[in-house]
């Protein structure tokens, strides 16, 4: 029979490390995996300390927050400090300056479509209206094919 494999200690290290990869975006499963647990004591773990299981759903909040105000950039533009460094007489010259990053239409359409579905989701209509006074002539003359010389 296989021994049971002792889960590791719920330290505040341990704590640390997924808070890191859960605020970088990675899922339950890779969080786990990159601290060196298994899903399974992940989940044991959130049903023992229920407020490391408020935490870790906070903290995944937060990176959803991270990558829609990223998004929200996106769709509006935004102007961002750079850095170039040149060679001037044999010395280094560092130049800051503002770089500009204009809208992007596609960012803007996605963060409007989430936002506000009702007003901005891509609708196809495909719907036929048939009602009508008139009835429907479905009748058409077919012409016939001009003939070919032959040679």
């Amino acid at each position: 029979m296989p021994r049971k494999r002792k889960a590791p200690a719920f330290t505040a290290g341990i704590i640390r490390q997924i808070r890191k990869y859960t605020l970088r975006g990675l899922t339950e499963k890779e969080t786990a995996s990159a601290v060196g647990i298994s899903k399974r004591v992940l989940m044991q773990w959130k049903r023992k300390y229920p407020f490391f299981a408020d935490k870790l759903e906070h903290w995944k909040a937060t990176a959803g927050e991270q990558v829609e105000y990223a998004l929200f950039k996106r769709a509006i533009g935004y102007t961002k400090k750079q850095v170039k460094i040149f060679q001037y007489q044999g010395e280094p010259v560092v130049i800051e300056y503002d770089h500009y990053y204009p809208p992007d239409v596609k960012a803007a359409q996605l963060w409007l479509t989430n936002q506000n579905p009702e007003d901005w989701k891509v609708r196809q209509d495909s719907s036929l209206d048939l009602r009508t006074d008139e009835p429907l002539d479905f009748s058409f003359k077919v012409k016939e094919m001009p003939k070919k010389e032959k040679k």
